[in-house]
């Protein structure tokens, strides 16, 4: 930070004393090799130079971001490679999720009929107008578990138990869809989703 000429060096070092003590500026060592102006010499004769902190730049009306969006243009300009954000294995399930979500989006653009949310769910057009109750039998993993159920699909179970066998006890209903949609056994999981699902 280059400071204002004309101001007298105790004049200075209390302005500066003031503003370091609200937060404004912030004391950090100069890097000499770049040319960093110097704000003065530590006992242990390294130099010191004075940035203005976020806090600072907010006190005199200038958003942060502004700044940060300017030296990273400044940084390209200069041809010096902007700082890389962290990359993702592709093998990661963060990095699965992101490109099926990317993946959904596109759908979606592309043709906004063909894919609808649904909860936490997404469902193509017919889907979503006639839910399939699908067996999961030969299923592994994670589509197994009682939240990766769709409150639609285990209704639309729910509706082809009732047309094929009648009403039931809700305990019975839910051994029903359970075993409709290929699960063995019945935890209290996948009780309390196939519960909150029938009771809407």
């Amino acid at each position: 930070m280059l400071l204002p000429k004309g101001l007298a060096d105790a004049a200075t070092k209390m302005s500066v004393t003031k503003m370091i003590g609200h937060g404004w500026l912030e004391e950090v060592e100069a890097n000499l090799r770049r040319g960093e102006p110097h704000w003065r010499e530590t006992s242990d004769g390294y130099g010191t130079t004075l940035i203005v902190t976020d806090t600072g730049l907010l006190a005199i009306g200038i958003e942060p971001v502004v700044v940060q969006t300017i030296v990273a243009v400044r940084i390209q300009a200069q041809g010096a490679p902007a700082p890389k954000p962290p990359t993702l294995r592709d093998e990661t399930k963060q990095a699965l999720l992101i490109a099926l979500l990317e993946a959904l989006k596109l759908a979606r653009r592309q043709a906004p009929d063909s894919i609808r949310p649904t909860g936490d769910f997404w469902m193509t057009g017919p889907q979503a107008e006639n839910p399939p109750a699908r067996d999961r039998s030969a299923e592994i993993g994670t589509l197994l578990k009682a939240t990766a159920l769709p409150p639609m699909e285990i209704a639309a179970a729910a509706r082809l138990i009732v047309s094929e066998s009648g009403e039931m006890p809700p305990e019975d209903m839910v051994r029903a869809i359970a075993r409709l949609m290929g699960f063995l056994r019945v935890g209290a999981d996948l009780q309390a989703v196939i519960l909150s699902a029938i009771e809407r």
